[in-house]
Formats: structure tokens, C-alpha cells, sequence
């Protein structure tokens, strides 16, 4: 057995004792260090059961918002494209009336300044028709022998009264309507310019119609010229308008419009 000199006494005692026999100073034992670096194990993280759920449950929570959310966003998005496409397709359905109701007004006022030619012509003239004969003649067969007292019979007639007051009417349509188009958004600018002028161009026609003036020369010519601007304005009108877009009835519909199938 080996030996070992005491700290305190310095007298020889046994390596393997606790304390010294002679002085009863304690005996500190070295231990070895290793040099070698120690492996660490690193074990997975187990879950239990109750925390997997836990998880589980936060997850399928999440998921539900966002479906909420997603269907909350994609019903607003709906009715927002159903709103947008009542908004345009009534842009679109007031230039159609709009149009109509102008082509129908200047048809009338058309007729009414071929008539209001015709008499004046043919009283001028002492041409007989028969379409002229009972505004051109006096009651003892005689043509007028003023135009415009031909004119007046023109204008007092109940026929005639009522194709004006018809006319009058439709002057108060389209000026309606025509306000109702102010503001036009940049799809329809293009097209409500047009329309513009179209309207202008209308209001001239009809307004010669009712109130005829000038000579029978340039009243003749002032209705052919209003007349074929107008014809020009509505057909360049023609191919401007828009169509009109498929109504959105259903969600699905619109998911097919966005492209999501």
C-alpha cells in the first residue's frame, strides 16, 4: 500500500486514509479530470397526448378564421361586382333609351318639317296635293294667298297639335335622361361625347320642327343638314356603346368571372 506525507505533521500515512492518525488533519482525495470532451445525448421532445391536442385544436382554430375571413372578404367582393355591374349595365340601359328616345323624337320632327316644306311650297307655288290641299286652300278653293296663314291651318290642326305636344314631350325625356348620363366614368367618355352631340343636334331638329322659321329656302336646307348630322352622330353613337355585362345571380358566377374555379 503506498504511502503518503501528511499536509499539517508531514509524518507518512496511508493513501487510502480519510484523515491523519497522528494530527487528525482531513485527507482530500484528487480525483482525475478527464481530458476527453463528454458526449451530450440529445433526445427528441416528446409531446404527450394532451399537448398534441392542444396543438391540434390551435391549428383547426386558425384554419377557421381564415375561412371565415376568406368567405367574409369573398361575399363583400361579390355583392361589391354585383353592385358594379347594376351601376354599369344601368349607364348602359339609360344610352339606349336615350338614343331611342332621340332617334323617335327627330323622326317626328322630321316629318312634321316635311309637311311644314310641302305646305309652304306648295302654297308659294299654288301647287295642289293631297296631303296640303286642306291647309293650302282658302275656303272658296283658292290657294292662301300668304304661306303663313297655310302654316297656321298646318299648326292648329288636332293632328299636327298633338305630333308637337308628342314632341314636347320627348324634348323633356331625353333632357331628363341626358342629366341622369352627366359624369360619365372613362369607359363611357368617348361614347357620352358623342351622345353630346348627338343631343345637340337633336334639340336643333326638334326645335325647327316646332317653331319654323327663315326663308323656304334655308328652312329646307337647315332640316337636311340637322337631319344628316343627326343620322352621322347615331351611327358613330352605334359603335361606341357598350355592351352590357351578364348579371351576377350567384357566387359561383362570380368566382367563375375572377377565374376561380
Amino acid at each position: 500500500m503506498a504511502l503518503i506525507t501528511c499536509p499539517e505533521c508531514t509524518k507518512q500515512i496511508s493513501e487510502s486514509a480519510l484523515s491523519c492518525p497522528n494530527c487528525g488533519y482531513p485527507i482530500v482525495k484528487e480525483t482525475s479530470l478527464s481530458h476527453e470532451p463528454q458526449q451530450v445525448e440529445v433526445t427528441s421532445i416528446n409531446l404527450n397526448p394532451t399537448s398534441r391536442n392542444n396543438l391540434r385544436n390551435i391549428l383547426i382554430g386558425v384554419f377557421v378564421i381564415l375561412l371565415i375571413t376568406g368567405i367574409i372578404f369573398g361575399f363583400i367582393a361579390f355583392k361589391n361586382a354585383q353592385k358594379a355591374i347594376i351601376v354599369r349595365n344601368s349607364y348602359i340601359g339609360n344610352l339606349n333609351l336615350v338614343s331611342f328616345s332621340m332617334a323617335t323624337g327627330a323622326k317626328d320632327a322630321e316629318e312634321i318639317c316635311d309637311l311644314t316644306a310641302n305646305v309652304w311650297h306648295n302654297t308659294v307655288y299654288e301647287k295642289i296635293k293631297y296631303e296640303t290641299m286642306k291647309y293650302t286652300l282658302a275656303p272658296n278653293g283658292l290657294f292662301n294667298s300668304d304661306f303663313n296663314t297655310s302654316l297656321a291651318k298646318l299648326f292648329t290642326d288636332e293632328d299636327i297639335k298633338k305630333k308637337v305636344k308628342d314632341i314636347e314631350l320627348n324634348q323633356i325625356i331625353v333632357s331628363n335622361t341626358m342629366k341622369d348620363l352627366k359624369n360619365p366614368t372613362l369607359e363611357f367618355q368617348k361614347c357620352y361625347d358623342t351622345l353630346n352631340e348627338l343631343f345637340g343636334v337633336y334639340m336643333s331638329l326638334t326645335e325647327l320642327a316646332i317653331h319654323p322659321s327663315g326663308s323656304l329656302q334655308t328652312f329646307t336646307q337647315s332640316k337636311s343638314e340637322k337631319t344628316d348630322k343627326f343620322i352621322g352622330y347615331f351611327r358613330m353613337f352605334g359603335t361606341q356603346i357598350p355592351e352590357k355585362d351578364e348579371n351576377l345571380n350567384t357566387y359561383k358566377e362570380f368566382l367563375k368571372i375572377i377565374k376561380i374555379k
